[in-house]
């Protein structure tokens, strides 16, 4: 997904939303996921906002019990996650996670 726009849009609600939706029905995982941001603040902020969505829909007792535990191992392993500048990465690293 590629987002642009202005401030105040809902940018990040909707990245949020995808990010939650992806990680609790089981498409993917924390670990698989990549979002770009042009600063670290912003990038701290939805890893943040990720963390507090995954907490809410697994403590979510209406929900599916398969979505609360995929969701629930998100919270854990979000915090394993790196907030990287990408103009600070070596070029044996970028060369690594091109091919």
């Amino acid at each position: 997904m590629f987002v642009e726009a202005g401030a105040g849009t809902g940018k990040t609600t909707s990245m949020v939303g995808r990010v939650v939706n992806l990680i609790g029905s089981g498409v993917t995982t924390v670990d698989r996921v990549a979002a770009i941001t042009f600063t670290n603040s912003a990038a701290s902020e939805l890893q943040e906002r990720i963390r507090e969505e995954l907490e809410g829909a697994a403590s979510d007792g209406d929900a599916d019990p398969t979505w609360r535990q995929l969701c629930g191992q998100g919270v854990e392993d979000i915090d394993r996650g790196d907030v990287h500048d990408p103009t600070q990465l070596r070029r044996s690293d970028s060369s690594r996670t091109s091919a």
